[in-house]
């Protein structure tokens, strides 16, 4: 009787079968990709820290910004990867995509093993390794500007300071730095029970004094007081600045630091 009466009213089956859908928020990250479920899918550049809304399916991925959609993708499992359209990177970042980290590397091959190990490691600790391309294209930079020999003595001394980036080498190059050895103090002779000083107390203090500046300026770069560091070499190589109460030499070297930030 039931079905009779409601026969009238029954419609056709849809012509497509029913699709399950999921809703999440993701906000985009400064590589330009959004997480979902820990894969990683890219976004047009300019989106970069907006919330943007993403719609699940089994199969794709779609991602709307003000009920708009601006970008889908197929949807991948796999985690900690990247699903990424060229159209959605920077005019800058195009360019990268003739490189890969095993291209640095072999690279940086060349030139010694602390390079290498600087490569490496800027590559390996950015969230993606794209993100260190730059820094990696500016090393390069250097070792034409320079030479490969004193690139690779910047990259050792930034590793042993522990200044693992780009301006920091950039750094030690302009000032020099990687041409000073990293030796330690020698000790002072405080008593009778401490070692011999040397018998020319003039050389002896000059060679304290050249020891302790490297110190400072390893401290000061390992800290990024890049402008800092910048600022007391100059102090140190121009006499003008000895007449300079110690107030105004450091309001100087803070002022520096202020400028390079």
């Amino acid at each position: 009787m039931f079905e009779t009466l409601d026969r009238p009213a029954l419609k056709p089956p849809p012509i497509y079968p029913y699709l399950y859908v999921d809703w999440k928020t993701a906000q985009v990250n400064i590589d330009y990709h959004v997480e979902v479920d820990h894969h990683y899918y890219s976004v047009p550049y300019q989106l970069v820290h907006e919330s943007l809304d993403v719609r699940l399916t089994e199969t794709s991925v779609e991602i709307l910004f003000k009920s708009r959609r601006v970008a889908s993708h197929l949807r991948s499992y796999q985690k900690g990867k990247h699903t990424t359209c060229r159209e959605h990177m920077p005019k800058a970042h195009q360019k990268y995509l003739e490189w890969s980290p095993s291209r640095f590397i072999r690279w940086a091959t060349h030139i010694g093993p602390q390079t290498q190990n600087l490569v490496t490691f800027i590559l390996e600790n950015r969230p993606h390794p794209e993100q260190g391309y730059r820094s990696c294209l500016g090393l390069l930079r250097l070792g034409k500007i320079y030479s490969p020999e004193r690139l690779e003595a910047a990259c050792a001394r930034a590793l042993e300071m522990k200044a693992h980036s780009y301006k920091n080498v950039e750094s030690i190059l302009k000032n020099g730095l990687d041409q000073q050895p990293l030796s330690p103090v020698k000790p002072l002779c405080l008593s009778s029970n401490m070692p011999i000083c040397e018998e020319n107390n003039t050389t002896s203090e000059r060679s304290l004094h050249r020891m302790l500046n490297e110190q400072t300026f390893d401290k000061l770069y390992l800290m990024k007081l890049i402008g800092m560091a910048e600022g007391f070499q100059e102090q140190l190589q121009q006499p003008s600045f000895h007449d300079l109460s110690f107030e105004e030499r450091l309001g100087l070297l803070v002022d520096r630091q202020w400028i390079w930030k």
